[in-house]
């Protein structure tokens, strides 16, 4: 079976770009470029960028939250708090 549609991401590192991957194929896309990889900052700087290109193609971007350790349970996936 293929993937439907692809998905580029920013990401802080690798550990993100793991989860994005995992987030995508959950989803039934197939993963894009990997952008970022440069941490936080780097992002925030290039945020309106990438922005400009989720107006034409699917994008995702993940950050860390240093405030929030876990998404609150209405925005959890199915089946991940189980």
């Amino acid at each position: 079976m293929t993937n439907s549609f692809t998905i580029s991401a920013a990401v802080e590192g690798i550990v993100d770009e793991a989860v994005a991957r995992t987030l995508i194929f959950f989803v039934g896309g197939s993963p894009g470029r990997m952008h970022g990889k440069q941490g936080k900052p780097f992002l925030q700087q290039r945020i309106v960028g990438y922005n400009a290109a989720a107006q034409h193609a699917p994008w995702m971007v993940l950050v860390t939250s240093i405030t929030t350790m876990f998404a609150p349970r209405r925005f959890a996936l199915a089946g991940c708090l189980d």
